[in-house]
């Protein structure tokens, strides 16, 4: 990790020489062979330069962010306001503008629920009016793709999807037909759950801090439950459990329960012995059944305190309070976590078992697709490579952000988060949810048996058969 800083500052100096560099040589005759405006991009992200040369398209790329719960600012900023996260977004567009000409812009296409529609609408009048979008984590996304909405990133010449900076194991797990109609890179600043920890209230109760056990693979399931089950403390000594006493741990008893079963290896649905989508839980029924049976009872136990789907007044658990050990949050909610001025850390969802030899973790934030009304390929794939490659010091700045400081002052903490950056899958179960109420069911099938105190047998009576009618029924139109 160490290493990792050192390498990022020495990048930001050197950017900042270059660009230095480059106001004083205005006048001077500028590089014209690839190699050389390949290197002058930036002396980069990463080892590897994309083989892009530079050019001068003199034109907009306009981006969309329509399921991120983080601000525009996060991704292409109007102007740099000093304070480490949009500065690095906003150096990043000046780059891209430089070396291709193109001007970053954010536009806006509707709400989760409309933005399908608006990119419909620009397709049936060949508008090229956006040429990005971060979708929903899931609406929308079926409509895209049953329509020819959306184009293949694997027809953009210029992107290296082997390349660290674009998730291509995600990306090849939602391939259509050979085709990679869904994408995600670095630029997406990954969205997922995780679990903070009070370091206080964990080291009070004769337990380590977790960080180590992440590490060298010990970070499990049965280890977290083990934690937190029998962790409860009567505060105000009424003798029953409510929102004001100490509990192991807490959260929203939702969709932070559904992120259980692709931490466990888990998926909704795979690919059957010849490629085609099927509901997965049927072959995987013993490890559903056994993590079912640990969730509900960890659920019911007397150290978790877990709120509905639809909290009443009073219920929910604010870490801030410091009355829980350790919570279930989305990345997103560090940014303000880290105003509370309690001490926390952050680690991963569990692997299932010792068995398991790397975390997964669930995404969230939507993913990018390319409307397909794209009239200057060329453009778009330079943009789209660059706008990955170039994200590493976002990513760094991002990572500062989400821990309310300098990354150097929280190398473990960071550490933690590059786990789970590096673990973000998706799951096609969760991106087709749409296909059929029942599909939706088996989506949030952990805490609906959970809260409503189901079984597993009745409900995959009632869902499985019906939610694979429904993914067969899209997945073949689209043959």
């Amino acid at each position: 990790m160490k290493r990792l800083i050192a390498v990022l500052l020495v990048i930001c100096m050197l950017s900042a020489a270059l660009v230095g560099c480059a106001k004083q040589n205005d006048g001077q005759e500028e590089a014209t062979t690839k190699g050389s405006d390949a290197t002058a991009a930036s002396e980069g992200t990463t080892a590897f330069v994309p083989d892009i040369a530079k050019k001068d398209y003199k034109k907009k790329f306009a981006f969309a962010k329509v399921g991120s719960e983080l601000e525009e600012d996060f991704f292409i900023p109007e102007a740099s306001q000093n304070d480490g996260m949009t500065d690095a977004a906003y150096e990043r567009a000046l780059e891209i503008a430089d070396y291709l000409g193109v001007t970053l812009v954010n536009k806006d296409i509707g709400s989760w629920t409309e933005y399908a529609k608006t990119i419909k609408n620009n397709v049936s009048t060949q508008s090229d009016e956006v040429q990005l979008v971060l979708t929903h984590v899931y609406e929308g996304i079926t409509e895209l793709m049953s329509n020819n909405l959306i184009a293949d990133f694997s027809e953009f010449d210029s992107i290296n999807m082997d390349q660290s900076y674009w998730n291509k194991s995600l990306m090849d797990e939602v391939t259509l037909n050979d085709k990679y109609l869904i994408g995600y890179n670095d630029f997406c600043l990954a969205e997922t759950h995780c679990i903070v920890f009070n370091k206080g209230l964990v080291q009070n109760n004769s337990q380590t801090l977790p960080y180590d056990m992440v590490k060298n693979k010990e970070w499990t399931l049965d280890e977290l439950i083990t934690r937190t089950q029998d962790l409860h403390k009567d505060t105000n000594g009424d003798g029953s459990r409510d929102v004001t006493d100490t509990y192991g741990m807490t959260g929203w008893g939702w969709t932070y329960l559904i992120s259980f079963l692709t931490s466990s290896n888990l998926r909704i649905v795979d690919r059957d012995s010849d490629g085609n989508f099927k509901v997965a839980y049927s072959d995987n029924q013993e490890k559903v059944l056994a993590l079912l049976d640990k969730i509900q009872k960890w659920y019911n136990a007397d150290g978790t305190w877990f709120w509905k789907s639809v909290p009443a007044a009073g219920t929910e658990v604010e870490f801030k309070n410091e009355t829980t050990l350790y919570q279930l949050v989305s990345t997103t909610k560090l940014i303000t976590l880290k105003e509370t001025g309690v001490k926390f850390g952050v680690v991963p969802y569990p692997l299932y078992d010792s068995a398991q030899t790397e975390y997964r973790s669930l995404n969230w934030n939507g993913v990018l697709v390319v409307p397909n009304t794209v009239t200057d390929s060329a453009m778009v794939g330079d943009t789209l490579e660059m706008l990955a490659y170039k994200s590493a010091p976002v990513k760094e700045a991002f990572f500062g952000k989400l821990l309310g400081g300098k990354v150097a002052n929280a190398e473990e903490d960071a550490e933690m988060l590059e786990v789970i950056w590096g673990s973000i899958v998706s799951d096609v179960g969760l991106l087709t949810s749409n296909t059929s109420r029942f599909m939706d069911n088996l989506v949030y099938m952990v805490p609906m048996i959970c809260e409503q105190k189901k079984n597993y047998s009745s409900f995959a009576k009632s869902n499985l058969s019906k939610a694979q009618n429904g993914l067969d029924k899209f997945f073949n139109n689209k043959k």
